[in-house]
């Protein structure tokens, strides 16, 4: 995988993960995209690191809360010809101007040159179609029924992870008397 290649795959995941959260979100996904990268882990005590990946950790640490654009995420994640083995993408923030998408990415490098994981398939999440990249959606607590493990129950605001916990059980609290409610009536 080229450095264009692996900026083409960002582009395809973040349109992939602007659908996937407008299917289940409210909220009006502006154009203006920045990017928050973050690696999965912030402890340095890991025996399995390479040099080069200690290096290139200790360098993203320091910008964990940046806002970046999608060039300066490929120069900071496309590092002599490796990538990090797999990298989670979220729609973390919707404001009227601005969509804010977080990147967790795996501290472990994976040579592009290899283009196979431990079991020999390829890159991670390769059957979506932009490797390394894994689209996800942070699915609200209130939006998840319970009892019948039914996840689509309704639509939620993707900004829910910034409202205070106490607007957050409030919500929730909301949204189950709703669904108590309209379950009752169904009978």
């Amino acid at each position: 995988m080229t450095r264009e290649e692996f900026a083409v795959n960002l582009q395809a995941a973040t349109r992939f993960t602007f659908e996937l959260t407008h299917r289940l979100c409210t909220n009006q996904l502006a154009e203006k995209v920045q990017y928050l990268i973050q690696p999965d882990n912030l402890n340095e005590h890991a025996p399995y690191l390479k040099e080069l990946e200690m290096v290139r950790f200790r360098a993203r640490k320091v910008e964990v809360g940046r806002r970046f654009t999608a060039d300066e995420v490929v120069e900071r994640l496309w590092v002599d010809g490796q990538v990090p083995a797999w990298i989670n993408m979220t729609v973390c923030r919707a404001g009227l101007r601005t969509t804010t998408v977080k990147l967790l990415f795996d501290r472990l490098l994976w040579p592009v040159a290899m283009n196979t994981t431990a079991d020999g398939n390829g890159y991670y999440h390769a059957g979506e179609g932009y490797p390394p990249f894994h689209a996800l959606v942070h699915i609200a607590p209130y939006a998840f029924n319970r009892q019948s493990g039914d996840k689509s129950q309704g639509k939620f605001n993707v900004n829910w992870q910034r409202w205070p916990w106490n607007l957050r059980l409030l919500a929730w609290q909301k949204w189950h008397r709703l669904l108590r409610s309209f379950t009752r009536w169904r009978k």
